[in-house]
């Protein structure tokens, strides 16, 4: 018999470039990232190109670990938005983050609530998904917030370890880095 993780599931519900409602029971389970970028505005869904394979990387890990809590190797099969909207990316915007003040507006507060209400566990990535992690927890008291560099390369390489600066090849130093991410994570989940 097949497992959860091994099923095909049909593609979810992707309205744009910033949000993923994800499939049931996974998508009980987000992960908020900072904005959409140039890879998301172009393939229409949140964490396309590098970004989605770091994660589906990492989901690997943690699906070891948690498979109570990460069944699925498909990171489209969890909840997935980001603490902004609208994609911003150099070309196009001459920055690739949102401003502080675009993200704390009570218009985008109210978005994220809506968008992340039913989910129990969040996995906060990087400073400008964290930064709305208190907002949040002041409306959903039940939630398990945990927080995580962003799983893209530049929020990988604040991973700073003596060790994996010796690798010689940089896919065997993204996949050290993964693999700590990953752990920074899974020490802030609840016991099964």
């Amino acid at each position: 018999m097949k497992s959860l993780h091994d099923k095909q599931l049909p593609r979810p519900r992707i309205p744009g470039p910033h949000y993923c409602e994800g499939h049931a029971p996974f998508n009980r389970t987000a992960f908020v990232f900072s904005v959409p970028g140039a890879e998301e505005e172009k393939e229409k869904m949140p964490v396309a190109g590098k970004t989605g394979d770091n994660l589906k990387q990492a989901l690997g890990y943690l699906q070891k670990a948690r498979p109570d809590l990460f069944s699925s190797m498909d990171p489209h099969a969890y909840r997935i938005t980001n603490a902004f909207s609208e994609p911003r990316h150099m070309k196009d915007h001459g920055r690739s983050e949102a401003k502080w003040s675009e993200i704390n507006t009570p218009a985008n507060l109210e978005r994220l609530w809506q968008e992340l209400e039913d989910c129990t566990l969040v996995v906060l990535c990087g400073a400008k998904a964290q930064s709305i992690g208190k907002h949040l927890l002041d409306r959903f008291p039940v939630w398990h917030p945990v927080t995580a560099p962003h799983i893209g390369f530049r929020g990988l390489n604040t991973i700073k370890d003596v060790a994996i600066r010796t690798l010689p090849k940089p896919e065997d130093r993204t996949a050290a880095r993964l693999a700590v991410w990953s752990q920074r994570v899974l020490e802030q989940l609840p016991r099964p």
